[in-house]
């Protein structure tokens, strides 16, 4: 039979590179398989050596052998010649035992912001004003027991500068019963004292000279003979003026440090009903609430004289026109009543004596706020719409006449509180921003608390 193959293919891996040897045998280049063709062109027999020798290969793999090492010397020496001319000519900094001392390259710090924090302003024994901040900082990497850490920190209220920063030591781990989370709190005694509540059990005054708050848990309430078996909570009550304290033996008051009375927390309101030693008249002003009984009613500017004492406290008031009934019970659209901005029972409790519209022909947007007063003027936190994109206005109002002195436009979007310290005001923006404005509407000083940090452990 005729043979018909008309290409010779490896039997075992598939090449063509095959060389006859002799007559219808042939030798794999590739894998050095020996095969041969039967006559009738279908059977292939062969004979796979895998160690043996094929010289054509050996040269293959020689010459690749000789270019990858060309490569790698090629590399070397291109390196070498790259860092000798990168090299600075600067000995190294050697010391004369000869060690290097050549600081080892600086790690990346890590640092830990405040996740509460409480700030408010006071005047140091120079007479000058200072931002005092205390922060509550957890750094969940540190040692376990370490984790959290209280610490107070002085600012400049006029560059916003750091004076002092010092770690409050305490044992954070103790709570004040009746509460579960961990919390910080300013409270203001009736002579401006400066006081720190601790998870609601710590009670922590502030040494203007020190600039350090100091543990007065164990000293100040041991003249109480409510508190004589001990203190179990402690929170502040600043609307009206006080402490609310539970005892050891789970019963709750009111202290009245200032004038040294306590109260069952159920006859808190009673403490308004006392007559004031030596009352004096005081001018104060308040924004007045939106109406429910008579919506139509403009929000007003609202100047009241009230007779106050110092160390005393002063009920918290509202203002807002309401229907008066002369009394309690059930009442319908019938009902008599008269139309008042503020309740009888109210006004005879903050002790009101006249109330007067300041600026009857100006309208408000809800959400104002006083910043500070005097006997001349009033400053005001207002928006003047109620666009989403509105931002606060200040305005200084005279007290005589309810003419505005000067408007000054901020970038402000809201404004959370105030305090005054002598002739500046410590504006809260919001859980972090602080702005310190003077009585001309003038900034001072803002400061991000946000940036207050401290260093935590490395990682």
């Amino acid at each position: 039979m005729a043979k018909t193959i008309k290409k010779i293919v490896c039997p075992q891996c598939g090449s063509n590179q095959v060389d006859e040897t002799k007559k219808d045998h042939y030798i794999c280049r590739s894998c050095n398989t020996q095969f041969f063709l039967d006559n009738d062109d279908i059977t292939i027999n062969h004979n796979y050596n895998k160690g043996s020798y094929n010289p054509e290969q050996g040269v293959q793999v020689a010459k690749k052998a000789m270019i990858g090492l060309s490569i790698v010397i090629f590399v070397y020496f291109a390196y070498q010649v790259t860092s000798f001319l990168m090299t600075d000519s600067t000995p190294e900094n050697v010391n004369s035992t000869g060690y290097n001392t050549t600081p080892p390259p600086a790690r990346d710090v890590r640092y830990v912001n405040a996740s509460i924090n409480e700030v408010d302003m006071i005047k140091d024994p120079k007479g000058n004003e200072v931002i005092v901040y205390t922060g509550w900082f957890n750094d969940i990497f540190a040692e376990k027991g370490k984790e959290n850490s209280v610490i107070t920190v002085i600012l400049d209220a006029k560059t916003g500068e750091e004076i002092s920063r010092k770690a409050i030591e305490v044992d954070l781990s103790v709570i004040g019963a009746g509460t579960q989370s961990t919390r910080l709190d300013y409270y203001r005694g009736a002579n401006d004292e400066l006081f720190l509540i601790v998870n609601h059990y710590y009670l922590f005054l502030y040494n203007p000279s020190q600039k350090v708050f100091e543990n007065v848990t164990d000293t100040f309430f041991v003249k109480y003979p409510e508190f004589a078996g001990g203190v179990a909570a402690v929170e502040s009550r600043n609307f009206d003026g006080c402490l609310t304290v539970t005892n050891n033996k789970g019963k709750q008051y009111v202290l009245y440090d200032s004038i040294g009375v306590v109260l069952p927390i159920d006859k808190v309101s009673n403490i308004y009903d006392r007559q004031l030693p030596d009352p004096e008249k005081t001018t104060s002003y308040k924004f007045s609430s939106v109406s429910h009984d008579f919506p139509d009613e403009e929000i007003q500017l609202i100047q009241y004289e009230h007779m106050t004492q110092r160390g005393y406290p002063q009920y918290n008031v509202n203002f807002g026109w309401r229907k008066d009934y002369g009394g309690s019970g059930i009442f319908t659209e019938r009902s008599p009543y008269k139309k008042v901005l503020v309740m009888p029972y109210t006004k005879a409790k903050a002790k009101i004596v006249s109330i007067k519209d300041l600026t009857p022909n100006h309208t408000y947007v809800d959400g104002g706020k006083i910043l500070a007063s005097d006997a001349e003027s009033v400053i005001i936190a207002i928006k003047m719409s109620v666009l989403e994109k509105e931002t606060i206005t200040l305005q200084k109002i005279s007290s005589l006449d309810g003419s505005v002195i000067w408007t000054k436009k901020t970038d402000w979007t809201q404004v959370r509180s105030s305090s005054v310290e002598g002739d500046n005001i410590l504006v809260r923006l919001d859980s972090t921003k602080i702005v310190v404005v003077n009585k001309e509407g003038d900034i001072q000083m803002a400061s991000d608390l946000y940036e207050i940090k401290t260093i935590g452990k490395e990682l």
